[in-house]
C-alpha cells in the first residue's frame, strides 16, 4: 500500500508521501551459509516498488509542494548493514535518486 497527503496552502505546503517497499519488491538476495542477512541483488529486472508505483510516485512528485516528506520503511542511504535497505536493489536506488532531480522534487 502506498499513498500520498499534500497537507497546507500554497507557500506552506506539505506532501507527505508513503511508499510500499515489499508488495511489488523482488526477492533480496541473501548470503549464503551461516552468516544471516541480504547481499546486493544484481538482477537487473529486480524492482523495489513496481512499474505502477514508479508512474505513480513520479505523478506525485511533480505536483506542487513547499516541502516534502519521502517515506520508506527501509533505509535508503545507508549501506553498511547487511540488512533490508535500497542498497540491495542498487539500480532502484539511483533511480529514485534521479527521479528527485529530473522532478526537481
Amino acid at each position: 500500500m502506498y499513498h500520498a497527503e499534500t497537507y497546507g496552502p500554497p507557500g506552506r505546503r506539505l506532501q507527505v508521501i508513503l511508499l510500499d517497499t515489499r508488495y511489488h519488491r523482488s526477492a533480496l538476495a541473501r548470503f549464503e551459509g551461516k552468516r544471516a542477512g541480504y547481499r546486493p541483488n544484481g538482477d537487473q529486472n529486480a524492482t523495489m516498488l513496481g512499474e505502477e508505483q514508479w508512474a505513480w510516485l513520479e505523478e506525485r512528485l511533480r505536483e506542487p509542494a513547499d516541502l516534502r516528506l519521502l517515506v520508506s520503511s527501509i533505509q535508503f542511504v545507508a549501506d553498511e548493514h547487511r540488512f533490508e535497505k535500497w542498497g540491495n536493489l542498487y539500480r532502484e536506488r539511483r533511480r529514485l535518486e534521479r527521479l528527485i532531480r529530473t522532478t526537481d522534487a
